[in-house]
């Protein structure tokens, strides 16, 4: 069930991530370099800052806030918006706003372009990977209740003449098998039309270790990762739900 998916995944957007450590004093000014190769897929390049604050005092008192900016790094982004690659002294990320196509299709981008970004950045050690799926599940008005869609809802007090869920937040942090751990965030904000109602699902999932850069080992296991997602999706939403997806 694990490696189940659906043909009609409510994705909103994917995020696979690479966190790493890069030698004291990077100047992140490098990343522009991968402009040229970039440009024809991610003509759009934006700068990234850091903003530091420090409370400043003369004479015991207060005197204000004084601001930093440091460069992080730079996002790019094709020319609908929809697909981003962020190069930044911590970190590589590739974003996928919707529609998604195929989560094969955003792992060959990963493998595509980390070699450019390990070639500028000289990353020490990678600390940290993450695949993160934000979906916005959209359920028909008249479709059925909601908790005989989703597995995860909230049960209210009995009070005469009924109520109505106005929003709901449920937050979970879980450790799971391969020595991952799950940010599980379910949530109704209310959003809600004459057609449709829509619950907010977002599985964030990452690793923190030592991977000494070895791509292979990455790979594999960000598989294992969308293979979790998939499978915490699935079992997120009943039969009935799931069949609005496929």
């Amino acid at each position: 069930m694990g490696t189940r998916t659906l043909s009609n995944p409510p994705l909103r957007e994917l995020v696979i991530d690479i966190q790493v450590s890069t030698a004291p004093g990077f100047d992140s000014s490098v990343f522009k370099e991968a402009s040229e190769e970039l440009s024809s897929e991610y003509p759009i390049v934006e700068p990234q800052y850091l903003l530091h604050g420090q409370f400043g005092f003369k004479g015991g008192d207060f005197d204000g806030i004084q601001q930093k900016q440091t460069l992080l790094g730079y996002i790019y982004k094709s020319k609908s918006k929809k697909n981003l690659i962020q190069f930044r002294s911590n970190g590589f990320t590739i974003n996928k706003i919707k529609p998604y196509s195929s989560w094969e299709a955003e792992l060959e981008k990963v493998k595509r372009f980390w070699p450019l970004y390990k070639e500028l950045a000289s990353p020490l050690i990678i600390n940290r990977i993450a695949v993160r799926a934000i979906n916005d599940i959209v359920f028909p008005v008249g479709l059925s209740t909601p908790d005989k869609l989703l597995r995860y809802h909230p049960r209210t007090p009995k009070v005469k003449g009924g109520v109505t869920i106005n929003s709901y937040v449920r937050r979970h942090q879980l450790s799971v098998r391969g020595g991952y751990t799950v940010n599980l965030l379910f949530a109704y904000e209310g959003k809600r039309t004459d057609r449709d109602i829509t619950f907010l699902l977002d599985i964030d999932i990452f690793k923190k270790d030592s991977f000494n850069n070895e791509e292979s080992a990455i790979w594999e296991q960000f598989e294992e990762m969308n293979q979790l997602k998939n499978e915490i999706f699935i079992n997120s939403l009943t039969k009935k739900g799931l069949e609005v997806f496929k």
